[in-house]
């Protein structure tokens, strides 16, 4: 039955969600800062976990290659600044942020940052020993 409307499928749908997020420039080379919870490193040597701040969770995802450059391993409750993306997975229908580098903001303290200067200002550093969003050691 033609009714003139477009339908899409779910595929189609979040594959054009994810689209607009990998488009989006502010999205795709940030900083965010929380608390890990609910991690797993998973058996690929890929890394799931949340991050969360007193207002909100989101999911994170760090790629074995990624994960083999961290100098302290994750773990719950662990308070970090993670640099990367934000991006759909389109089978699950959810967005989530995709990690390229963790610095533990502890580490960071004790190295002379001003807890209070732990923001998105501070993403010209370097992370893990190589500049972030450049994947060079």
């Amino acid at each position: 039955m033609q009714d003139g409307r477009q339908y899409f499928s779910v595929t189609q749908l979040n594959e054009y969600v994810r689209m607009l997020l990998d488009g989006n420039a502010v999205l795709s080379d940030m900083w965010i800062k929380g608390e890990i919870s609910n991690f797993t490193n998973h058996r690929t040597g890929h890394m799931y976990f949340s991050v969360k701040d007193a207002g909100a969770t989101v999911r994170v995802v760090m790629f074995k290659a990624h994960a083999a450059r961290l100098r302290l391993g994750p773990r719950d409750g662990m308070k970090v600044l993670l640099h990367g993306r934000v991006s759909a997975y389109v089978p699950g229908g959810q967005y989530q942020f995709y990690a390229d580098c963790m610095e533990v903001a502890e580490q960071l303290i004790a190295q002379g940052y001003n807890p209070a200067m732990l923001n998105l200002a501070s993403a010209k550093r370097t992370c893990g020993g190589w500049a972030a969003g450049t994947g060079a050691q």
